[in-house]
């Protein structure tokens, strides 16, 4: 729909009529967005109960209790800038979640952000990167073989979230 010279009215219509439209189009994308973070975290839960099966007997015992709600979920990688948080991140921002908090966890080597979505239902996504320089050079070494073994087309595509194990 475009507006533009086509419109024959007074220009304080055509403004309330422009305006609509993006509202319309903004809750579209929005409504988008929130069905694609629900596709996300359905597909990630159906690749972890093919990993962890005890993960659904678990669900299938508590679920009777009352509705069970998943208020985040946790995402752990290296620094490396081709699986790191960045790459991680890009993911649930392009489904409307946006960077709450960064943390630096000394003790633990790790650094984390958390991410939070406009729907108040939407889980929280935490996702913390092992500083991979706090350690020694043969594990350093072992990290990067294993990232080394990540399909290429994989490396840091916004995708790589939800491939599960590469």
């Amino acid at each position: 729909m475009t507006l533009g010279s086509q419109c024959d009215v007074s220009f304080p219509v055509c403004f309330v009529l422009y305006l609509v439209y993006f509202v319309v189009l903004s809750i579209n994308v929005k409504c988008k967005e929130m069905k694609n973070y629900k596709q996300t975290f359905d597909r990630l839960w159906d690749g972890y109960i093919t990993l962890c099966p005890s993960a659904l007997k678990i669900q299938n015992l508590l679920q009777p209790k009352g509705k069970l709600v998943n208020d985040h979920i946790a995402f752990r990688t290296l620094d490396d800038s081709r699986v790191g948080i960045k790459v991680l991140a890009s993911h649930f921002e392009e489904l409307g979640y946006t960077l709450k908090g960064q943390y630096h966890f000394e003790d633990k080597k790790l650094n984390a952000i958390h991410l939070e979505h406009v729907d108040p239902l939407a889980p929280k996504v935490f996702i913390s990167e092992l500083i991979s320089s706090a350690f020694s050079d043969s594990l350093q070494s072992t990290l990067k073989r294993v990232v080394n073994e990540i399909p290429e087309k994989w490396l840091g595509h916004k995708e790589l979230v939800g491939q599960g194990r590469l």
